[in-house]
């Protein structure tokens, strides 16, 4: 069973993070009392990377980093208190290039494993894929890139094929002991049924 953090004052710069997100955000069980998480469903297909060819989705690159110019330059954000996780190699190099043509180096964008015993106020965490989901076979570090955020998660993706992909798996991840695998079945039943999610459009 997931204990719930105890209730800290919040900081200036929680505060400012969830007056910015406070309309968008649904809380998916099982997360901490006092975290806050929004889905953020991009039509995007991904496609192999030039690099390493793993995978890498445009559409969702797009949406993170439109986020994080509104973090940052409309609502003031550090760019020290926010985190980027992407879970393939050529994604996340792209990433890093915008962020750096962004001049934004203060903003740390790394693997699961860079993010392992660190914590950022608002983590975005970009699952990429719209065909092939093996990160979620790996129930450990779904956990960590779950886990990093203190106050807010921004978690961007393809809903539709996530949820076609794991429609005969619902029960077994609601069930399971891995709070990363519940986390995934919450996203896909609370936005799939209730449309409780944002559905990315360029602006």
């Amino acid at each position: 069973m997931i204990s719930a953090r105890p209730q800290i004052a919040p900081t200036a710069e929680t505060v400012k993070v969830m007056r910015f997100l406070n309309t968008l955000f649904v809380r998916y069980p099982p997360t901490d009392a006092n975290k806050r998480m929004v889905f953020v469903d991009v039509d995007s297909p991904d496609k192999k990377g030039e690099v390493t060819g793993s995978q890498e989705n445009a559409g969702g690159r797009d949406a993170i980093m439109d986020y994080v110019h509104r973090l940052v330059h409309e609502q003031s954000i550090s760019p020290t208190s926010i985190g980027i996780i992407s879970m393939y190699a050529d994604d996340l190099n792209t990433l890093k290039k915008a962020i750096k043509d962004a001049r934004l180096d203060a903003i740390k964008v790394s693997t699961v494993d860079g993010f392992q015993g660190q914590e950022r106020n608002i983590m975005l965490v970009h699952l990429v894929a719209s065909q092939h989901f093996k990160f979620i076979g790996n129930a450990n570090r779904l956990n960590v890139a779950l886990t990093r955020a203190k106050d807010a998660m921004i978690v961007v993706g393809n809903l539709t094929a996530m949820s076609n992909f794991l429609a005969n798996k619902m029960d077994s991840l609601e069930r399971a002991d891995q709070m990363a695998h519940r986390l995934i079945a919450g996203m896909i039943k609370h936005g799939n049924e209730n449309r409780q999610r944002i559905v990315y459009r360029p602006r």
